[in-house]
């Protein structure tokens, strides 16, 4: 896992530093939109981002998620961002709630001969959260977007009938209850 956040730190560093300079004459409009794939996490979800400028330091957008494996389900999160500088490009501070759907499957064995019994349970609730990051805007156009940020997100428990399914390790480390929010997104500015 080091080895690919590194590789892709990498590579976004060296689209920096090979892009040509912007002359004069070749200004590129400001960016409004971005719109993104999450790398970071591939192996439990496929996360989207959107993101819509609408003042000089704030944008505010949405990461919809897709788990699949442990925990199938979705998550969506509206977000807002301020940026100092100006938006889409920088430094910024980020504040999101989520809402999730997600539902889990136990097989248990029968004592006597037959086939195992299953149990779905399904559960849903909210939550907030809260992260600082960074993200450049590189090319020629700056229509390249590499987005980076970590924070700290907190989701109820919500309607969940048994505790076993959300107190593994897994739910609060890198599942869809994990107390970390990292976010490492490569997208397009337009």
């Amino acid at each position: 896992m080091k080895i690919l956040f590194a590789r892709l730190a990498a590579t976004a560093w060296l689209f920096g530093r090979l892009s040509n300079p912007v002359s004069g004459q070749d200004v590129p409009a400001p960016q409004k939109n971005v719109v993104g794939l999450s790398v970071f996490g591939l192996h439990n979800k496929v996360k989207l981002k959107y993101e819509r400028v609408f003042h000089p330091h704030l944008s505010a957008g949405v990461l919809a998620a897709a788990y699949y494996g442990l925990y199938p389900g979705v998550q969506v999160s509206p977000f807002v961002r301020l940026y100092p500088k100006a938006a889409p490009a920088g430094l910024y501070m980020q504040v999101q709630a989520g809402f999730y759907r997600h539902s889990v499957t136990y097989t248990y064995n029968t004592a006597g001969p037959g086939p195992p019994y299953t149990e779905t349970e399904r559960f849903s609730h909210s939550g907030v959260g809260a992260a600082v990051g960074y993200q450049w805007l590189l090319g020629r156009r700056k229509n390249i977007a590499v987005d980076v940020n970590g924070g700290l997100k907190v989701y109820n428990t919500g309607n969940a009938q048994n505790d076993r399914d959300l107190t593994t390790l897994y739910w609060f480390m890198e599942g869809p209850g994990s107390y970390f929010n990292g976010l490492l997104n490569l997208g397009y500015a337009f």
